[in-house]
């Protein structure tokens, strides 16, 4: 193959993947165990077990948009927002 040094001038293209791997299965070898992860440390402290479904594609979405911005402070927010409506719910509920 060509030397890229001779075909391109700049940085190396990134290009958007949707699911690197065979259907993405190499994403998923790797954000699975650690939704799975997610979830059980968020079965303490009195969460409900019809809630872990929900939290787990919260851990999912999260695991998602750090992959697509790379940028940490993306799932802190999205955690930071789920907690908040967790919280004005469990306030305007009693």
């Amino acid at each position: 193959g060509a030397n890229i040094n001779l075909t391109a001038i700049g940085g190396y293209p990134r290009g958007k993947v949707r699911f690197p791997g065979a259907f993405g299965s190499s994403y998923l070898y790797f954000v699975v165990p650690n939704v799975f992860l997610f979830t059980l440390a968020h079965t303490t402290g009195g969460v409900e077990w019809h809630s872990l479904p929900a939290i787990a594609v919260l851990g999912l979405s999260m695991a998602v948009a750090y992959e697509r911005t790379g940028r940490i402070a993306v799932p802190i927010a999205m955690h930071v927002a789920f907690n908040g409506a967790n919280v004005l719910l469990a306030l305007f509920i009693q």
